[in-house]
């Protein structure tokens, strides 16, 4: 088995990052949950994080894909609830698979990118307590996982 591309602290594997048309959604591994969607939403260079109040880390904007929802509509709505900016126009970059401990599951994630065109004030809620524009500099409590998939957002289509 291949390395992976990532490990956190906790174990989690960053396994793989396939980029594709949105449509391969459809066509997943029916073994393998779907139940996230991420959000690499940027402006003036900078990537939007959320400081997730439960986890203690920065990490990228997104959730849980509701039933009956597409993993776009729940980037998009969950990106807004999150990070009190307007609602992106999201473009699909991926597909990340993960395996998660202490189970050892398999899980995927879709990974859509934004190109913001500003940046809206933004209040604390209930899952998240601040916002930070991130350069790409080590910043403490930065999610490795989702670090590596902004890094690999912004690299070449070939490097992928």
């Amino acid at each position: 088995m291949a390395s992976p591309i990532a490990m956190d602290t906790e174990g989690n594997e960053l396994l793989d990052f396939r980029v594709g048309p949105e449509q391969d959604l459809e066509r997943l591994d029916p073994h393998i949950p779907l139940p996230l969607s991420l959000v690499v939403g940027q402006h003036q260079g900078c990537t939007l994080l959320v400081f997730n109040r439960w986890r203690r880390q920065w990490e990228l904007p997104g959730g849980m894909i509701d039933r009956g929802k597409t993993p776009r509509e729940a980037a998009v709505r969950e990106f807004a609830e999150e990070t009190g900016q307007d609602a992106p126009v999201i473009a699909y970059s991926g597909l990340a698979t993960f395996r998660l401990k202490p189970d050892n599951r398999l899980e995927y994630a879709a990974v859509f990118t934004a190109a913001l065109i500003g940046r809206a004030p933004f209040e604390p809620n209930d899952e998240v307590d601040a916002i930070r524009w991130w350069d790409g500099s080590d910043i403490p409590n930065l999610a490795v996982l989702d670090a590596e998939i902004c890094r690999i957002t912004a690299a070449p289509t070939t490097v992928r």
